[in-house]
């Protein structure tokens, strides 16, 4: 019986041409920024709820259930659920595909995300920048919560080991575990990606809260644009890549 894995065959950069590789890397530290902006755009703008970095959300419902805080407590459910349904869009996407080449499987979803990023920056400019537990901000909140689902399960679905665009903390984890490694030759978990993106995926993420906190005084409605920008970066490399990937496919069946 085949591996059903999660979505798509493993997609290790290790064993994949320099090029790929490159493109492979710079996607997946580029999602993680947007996740990362996304999230400080929502933590602190729109009454600490996350769209990205689910954990965090799960800690609160305890707490504003404890303190009866029924509108931060809808809010977070609102997050919640558009990221679970995004993820699950996502899912579907890439598995009606049928392809397993990268980057055949994430461009449908990714692509589905630069839409959505573009409602996210519609609806904020529609509601001025909403205050927290506002409609408006509950309208934001979903359109976030989804398009971060959307590039978390197609992220995590190529299963490189470390590669979270979302989920950061096991990053960290393997970060440390490199870091015991190096300094005591004792071997544990390895990530598919060298320190070095691990680093950079965390500093990326962080990125977005930095950027929002420096610049939302100043800059309150374009703010919300950065996400949109990566995200069509982020569009450009597949394209590219498929391009590529098209070519070689077709110097093949030639040969």
């Amino acid at each position: 019986m085949s591996d059903p894995g999660f979505i798509l065959p493993s997609v290790n950069p290790t064993e994949t041409d320099p090029t790929t590789e490159r493109r492979i890397r710079a996607v997946v530290l580029m999602l993680a920024a947007v996740g990362g902006w996304l999230d400080g755009l929502t933590f602190l703008t729109l009454g600490g709820v996350f769209v990205s970095a689910m954990t965090g959300n799960f800690v609160q419902f305890g707490s504003s259930l404890g303190n009866g805080e029924w509108a931060q407590f809808a809010c977070l459910m609102t997050a919640v659920t558009t990221a679970f349904l995004g993820g699950a869009v996502a899912v579907f996407m890439v598995r009606r595909t049928g392809q397993a080449a990268w980057p055949g499987p994430v461009r449908r979803p990714l692509t589905l995300q630069f839409g959505v990023l573009v409602a996210l920056v519609i609806a904020w400019f529609l509601f001025d920048s909403p205050d927290a537990f506002t409609f408006g901000a509950f309208v934001v909140v979903a359109i976030a919560g989804f398009a971060a689902g959307l590039q978390g399960a197609s992220i995590l679905g190529l299963k490189i080991k470390g590669a979270g665009v979302n989920a950061i903390t096991a990053v960290l984890f393997l970060v440390s575990a490199d870091f015991v490694e190096r300094a005591t030759k004792v071997e544990g978990p390895k990530a598919a990606l060298p320190p070095a993106i691990l680093v950079g995926l965390l500093l990326a993420y962080a990125s977005g809260g930095l950027i929002v906190t420096l610049a939302y005084d100043d800059f309150p409605r374009a703010i919300v644009l950065g996400p949109l920008v990566i995200s069509g970066l982020v569009l450009a490399i597949l394209r590219t890549e498929n391009v590529r990937s098209q070519q070689e496919e077709s110097k093949d069946l030639t040969t």
